[in-house]
């Protein structure tokens, strides 16, 4: 892709979210630098998961339309994009279960993420919303064969104006 053209609001969002994670002094040595893709960097991932014995990566997500309700008519310059926080952890480290350290780092990532938006204003809206929780499933990734997660769906409404 040419580099004239700017980044999508799904890239945009996820470096934010990335910034503000990184930010805090406990999570800072998890989260990974870039936004994660898949493609290229499942080994780097895994590095860092053995390094720390966890990691947080952001993935972009593909935008999508708001949800419009009654007349409204779709304004293809609005969309909300999406950004999914892997939060992994490996096996038991001493004696704290892994359970317990995944449940803890995701706690530690929503109270990050809490009453903050990565725009300047206090508009209606612009602040993101955690769109879902689930738990992450790495069985047919052979390099995060011990690693448990979750992932966190966090959205935003988006112009692209």
């Amino acid at each position: 892709m040419s580099d004239e053209l700017p980044d999508g609001p799904e890239y945009v969002f996820a470096q934010a979210v990335i910034d503000r994670l990184a930010g805090k002094e406990q999570l800072k040595n998890y989260v990974m630098p870039e936004p994660f893709d898949k493609g290229d960097q499942v080994n780097n991932l895994a590095l860092a998961v053995a390094q720390y014995d966890a990691a947080i990566a952001v993935m972009p997500q593909a935008p999508q339309p708001p949800p419009w309700k009654g007349v409204d008519m779709p304004d293809p310059g609005v969309v909300v994009a999406t950004a999914a926080i892997l939060v992994m952890t490996t096996g038991q480290v001493g004696t704290v279960p892994t359970i317990r350290r995944l449940s803890a780092l995701t706690a530690a990532v929503l109270r990050r993420l809490r009453k903050w938006s990565p725009h300047d204003c206090e508009l209606a809206g612009t602040a993101p919303w955690l769109a879902e929780i689930t738990d992450l499933s790495a069985e047919e990734v052979p390099e995060l064969k011990n690693v448990d997660g979750r992932v966190i769906f966090l959205s935003i409404r988006e112009n692209l104006n």
